[in-house]
């Protein structure tokens, strides 16, 4: 279920803009309840996923969301899993309604454990922020939580990456992804690479987040995916 279109933030990797602009637009909640509703009844639907770029940037409309589906007395469970919401719009408050109104899956972006690397990305990531917010959902609720994260990006060295990887492997978190780094084109990076020579050929069969595609200045390609096998290894191989 898609609520609205835009996202407002200017990631330098991503392309969510270009494809939905920059303004956010919403459905009316009517609308969108209206919608659950026939795929409930027609189709036995009882599992959503919202997919917004920008779910909860309006706090209050996502608050109404979650208070709608309670009471209208739906037994459904939803996430909010495949486009990460923001976590720094998150409190205990909100938390417990979006648990007590079905959520059961949600993600965070962190995308680096490297403050110089956070930047480069035009990310507004407060790792402190960040940590102290998967504790306050691990801590208050029993929604999965899944981290986000980049390996790989343009402007990292070895020991960047070290810190994203011992960063995630510090958070409370149940799944976790490590995507490597791809210039989609339309990103401000893409064409910051392309202007530097560092672009090669688009090969749509490999350009995808699970092989890499643009050395660094300090490790090439093969190394580039023997560390994201090992963030996982230490992730996944964690005492707890």
């Amino acid at each position: 279920v898609l609520t609205s279109r835009g996202c407002p933030f200017r990631c330098a990797y991503c392309e969510a803009w270009r494809l939905s602009g920059r303004k956010i637009r919403r459905h009316s909640l009517e609308y969108v309840f209206g919608w659950m509703e026939e795929l409930m009844g027609r189709y036995g639907v009882d599992t959503f996923a919202f997919v917004d770029d920008a779910l909860i940037d309006d706090r209050d409309y996502f608050a109404r969301l979650c208070e709608g589906i309670l009471s209208r007395g739906w037994r459904i469970r939803w996430d909010c899993a495949q486009n990460a919401v923001r976590f720094d719009r998150l409190d205990e408050e909100l938390l417990r309604l979006m648990e007590r109104s079905g959520c059961f899956y949600m993600t965070v972006a962190i995308e680096s454990g490297s403050k110089e690397t956070l930047r480069a990305m035009r990310r507004r990531t407060d790792l402190e922020l960040a940590r102290e917010k998967v504790k306050l959902i691990k801590e208050k609720t029993n929604i999965k939580l899944q981290g986000y994260f980049i390996i790989g990006y343009p402007t990292e060295t070895r020991e960047d990456i070290k810190k994203t990887i011992k960063f995630a492997c510090s958070l409370p978190l149940d799944y976790v992804e490590f995507f490597l780094f791809t210039p989609h084109p339309g990103t401000d990076i893409y064409e910051e690479l392309r202007r530097q020579g560092r672009i090669p050929p688009v090969s749509w069969e490999r350009w995808h987040y699970g092989d890499a595609t643009v050395p660094l200045k300090d490790m090439g390609l093969r190394m580039l995916n023997i560390y994201q096998r090992y963030a996982y290894y230490r992730f996944w191989m964690r005492p707890q």
